[in-house]
C-alpha cells in the first residue's frame, strides 16, 4: 500500500514540477519580452530627447539671430549716420551715391 501510494504520489510530484519548470520558462520569456519592449522605449525615449534637444538649439539660434539682427537695424543706421558726418567734415560735402 505504502508503494502505491508513493508511486502516485511521486507521478503527481513529477507532474507538478514539469508543469512548476514549464511556468518558470513562461516567465521567463515574458520578462525577456518586457525587458526587450522597455529597451526599445529607452531608445525611443533617447530619440525623442535628441529631438527635442535639437529643436530647443534651433529655438536659441534662431531668437540669437532675431536679437543680432534688431541689434543691426538699430545701430546701422546711426553707424551710417556718425560715417557721413565724419566724411562730410573730412571732406568738406555729403557722400553722395555717384
Amino acid at each position: 500500500m505504502d508503494e502505491e501510494i508513493e508511486r502516485r504520489f511521486g507521478r503527481h510530484e513529477r507532474r507538478f514540477e514539469d508543469k512548476l519548470h514549464d511556468c518558470k520558462k513562461e516567465v521567463d520569456v515574458e520578462l525577456d519580452s518586457i525587458a526587450q519592449s522597455i529597451k526599445r522605449m529607452e531608445a525611443d525615449i533617447q530619440a525623442m530627447k535628441d529631438i527635442l534637444e535639437a529643436w530647443n538649439n534651433m529655438k536659441g539660434f534662431a531668437s540669437g539671430m532675431r536679437f543680432v539682427s534688431t541689434v543691426f537695424k538699430v545701430i546701422m543706421p546711426i553707424v551710417m549716420f556718425i560715417v557721413g558726418v565724419y566724411w562730410l567734415l573730412k571732406t568738406g560735402h555729403w557722400p553722395t551715391s555717384e
